[in-house]
């Protein structure tokens, strides 16, 4: 049986915390880029997406579809603590 058949979320951390909501704003997946140490190119090989699209999405022109939100959100989760530190993506 996987975490989807019995209810739970996978994504969910054991400790019983909730991950952060994605970024969807211009300006929250800017703030995301930054405060991780990326530049949009590093950024955007990342998330699996080009840099005009992560330029896109930091002028507001474009949005992250469902798919890329969901992966911004691990990011943003997944990369928080010692990741950060480490420097080395």
């Amino acid at each position: 049986m996987t975490h989807e058949q019995d209810g739970r979320d996978s994504r969910q951390p054991s400790d019983g915390t909730l991950p952060p909501a994605a970024p969807e704003t211009a300006a929250e997946i800017r703030a995301l880029r930054r405060r991780l140490g990326f530049n949009q190119t590093d950024f955007a090989r990342t998330i699996g997406v080009s840099q005009t699209t992560i330029k896109h999405w930091e002028e507001g022109s474009r949005r992250p579809s469902a798919r890329r939100r969901e992966r911004l959100n691990w990011i943003a989760y997944h990369h928080q603590g010692s990741l950060l530190r480490r420097k080395s993506f």
